[in-house]
């Protein structure tokens, strides 16, 4: 009886380490596909040469949708002037991601620690030439 219960725990224990392995995908899924929303964002953001109200709105439903979370949670900055060509176009996006940790129940983690605030920001070269 003592070596099932031993067993049992050690094969509960051992789960933890494969449901980590399964979270840690679904999150760098998550954080790809987050880094290809703001690339294909900065590209149209290179053309109008600046970051435009409906550009970030768009960039933070498309985010929201696919993390699980508010557009309000989501925080986007940078260049919202037009620069003519060759300018330089800053950005700044961050975003939660929840979840990161697998067996946060079993670990006794809160949902509210189970989160991590991620950000991608750069910069790009405009490419407005200021025709419409």
């Amino acid at each position: 009886m003592k070596d099932l219960i031993t067993g049992i725990a050690c094969i509960i224990i051992l789960s933890v380490f494969l449901v980590q392995i399964t979270s840690y995908q679904a999150a760098h899924s998550r954080i790809l596909f987050a880094e290809t929303a703001v690339n294909s964002a900065v590209e149209t953001a290179k053309q109008d040469g600046c970051l435009t109200p409906q550009n970030i709105a768009q960039l933070r439903q498309k985010l929201a949708e696919r993390l699980g979370c508010s557009p309000q949670d989501i925080t986007v900055s940078g260049t919202s002037a037009p620069v003519m060509r060759g300018s330089v176009i800053t950005y700044s996006v961050t975003y939660p991601l929840r979840g990161i940790v697998g067996a946060s129940r079993l670990l006794g983690i809160a949902e509210a620690d189970n989160t991590v605030v991620n950000t991608i920001s750069g910069s790009a070269s405009s490419e407005y030439t200021g025709r419409p």
